[in-house]
């Protein structure tokens, strides 16, 4: 929530990628290969914090911290 409020502060304009988006998905063609990413938001205007905090959450997800 505080890095939201401090991106809509800093562009109100970027309450247009709320909700942010992170996923998860398996394939019938590779079980057990679960796949995760986020929806990257374009650079600036206070959504550079919000991509490292999603970026963070998804590797932590995949294992990767």
């Amino acid at each position: 929530a505080v890095v939201s409020r401090k991106a809509m502060e800093a562009d109100t304009a970027n309450i247009a990628f709320c909700p942010y988006v992170l996923f998860a998905y398996e394939t019938e063609a590779k079980p057990g290969e679960v796949m995760v990413g986020f929806r990257r938001l374009p650079p600036g205007g206070g959504r550079d914090e919000v991509n490292a905090l999603l970026e963070g959450i998804v590797r932590e997800a995949a294992g990767e911290f």
